[in-house]
């Protein structure tokens, strides 16, 4: 998923991406800068705490990570009917 935001205020990288993206945590916003980078006006930056002026471009190239469950086979579980 790719995600543009144009600032329109001057703050942190993270606190901007979180008030566009309001349902990730500021936690998992981190994980996403440090891991992944955000490209803010064309050069990556790695640092949540990154100052954010108005008008810079900052986009997201999110990887949406989906995790195989398997049933665990060694699991012994009761069965009540």
């Amino acid at each position: 998923m790719k995600i543009k935001i144009i600032a329109t205020r001057q703050n942190r990288l993270d606190k901007i991406i979180q008030s566009q993206l309001y349902k990730l945590t500021r936690n998992k916003i981190e994980h996403l800068i440090k891991s992944q980078g955000v490209i803010v006006n064309n050069i990556k930056i790695q640092k949540p705490a990154h100052k954010i002026k108005k008008g810079d471009i900052i986009l997201i190239d999110w990887n949406l990570e989906t995790h195989d469950l398997k049933p665990n086979p060694n699991i012994k579980l009761d069965i009540i009917f």
